[in-house]
């Protein structure tokens, strides 16, 4: 079950916030972890955001009338959420799988345009709390992070906003 919450805006970021409790389920190979309670995906509406700030990503992205991702991070009820889990590892886009950064370009891009400054920075804040599943050998760099960028491209297509 999806729980939908609308939050009050926080300027410059008009989004939805969909709560989703069970996304553990759908995720249990990719994370799993105890210091929080549910994931929060959050998805950004550009339409809105680009008329309360200045957008200089091309009309064409905006004339879709469609929803970018903002991000995946685990959370909780009070508010809080871990992040930055891990200083050391740095986002590197070379090692994101080819199809894989073909589906971010579509689904997940910076209304700045530059993308992997906002990649990069929902890594290092939210990604590096991605939890390794296998605590016996660790993943490397490359399929931790290609499993967190590919975990949330597959939930923006499975919700189809």
């Amino acid at each position: 079950r999806f729980q939908i919450c609308n939050t009050p805006p926080k300027p410059p970021m008009h989004s939805l916030k969909l709560i989703l409790p069970l996304l553990v389920a759908l995720c249990a190979t990719s994370a799993i972890a105890a210091d929080y309670e549910f994931f929060a995906f959050s998805t950004t509406w550009l339409p809105g955001m680009c008329q309360t700030v200045s957008c200089p990503i091309p009309n064409p992205f905006i004339d879709r009338q469609l929803f970018d991702i903002h991000g995946l991070w685990p959370d909780n009820f009070n508010g809080t959420f871990p992040q930055f889990c891990d200083n050391s590892s740095v986002y590197d886009p070379e090692l994101l799988a080819p199809a894989l950064a073909n589906k971010m370009k579509t689904h997940w891009f910076s209304y700045t345009g530059n993308d992997n400054l906002f990649h990069s920075h929902e890594w290092s804040k939210h990604g590096t709390c991605w939890n390794d599943p296998n605590p016996v050998g660790a993943l490397s760099l490359r399929q931790k992070m290609n499993d967190y960028f590919n975990t949330i491209v597959n939930l923006a297509e499975i919700i189809d906003l």
